[in-house]
């Protein structure tokens, strides 16, 4: 997928001129056809801001997570319960992994 050499970098390595579109194309298309085993009659991605198809590869190689699930904070007199649900709790990052816009699966 990558026209140069891998690179420790994240930044390097997801770099716009250090990714082949078509190949992550075809390789999304791929993943999405063996997840669905081929069960999808019209395979179209979803398009972005830009009028492109909204594949993308993100750097997944940090993990973040929230000190409390949730906590009391108190406002002129009144307590009010403020909470983190779902991946809000989690930010998983994990190298090269690809993005399939929702609308694709």
């Amino acid at each position: 997928m990558c026209k140069t050499q891998d690179d420790e970098d994240p930044q390097r390595l997801l770099a716009k001129d250090n990714v082949d579109q078509s190949a992550l194309l075809t390789y999304a298309r791929e993943a999405a056809n063996i997840a669905t085993r081929h069960q999808l009659p019209k395979l179209e991605f979803a398009h972005n801001h830009y009028g492109q198809p909204d594949v993308a590869m993100f750097d997944f190689t940090s993990m973040y997570a929230a000190e409390n699930a949730c906590r009391v904070i108190e406002r002129q007199g009144h307590r009010l319960l403020v909470a983190l649900v779902g991946d809000t709790l989690l930010e998983v990052r994990i190298i090269v992994v690809v993005h399939y816009n929702r609308h694709l699966l």
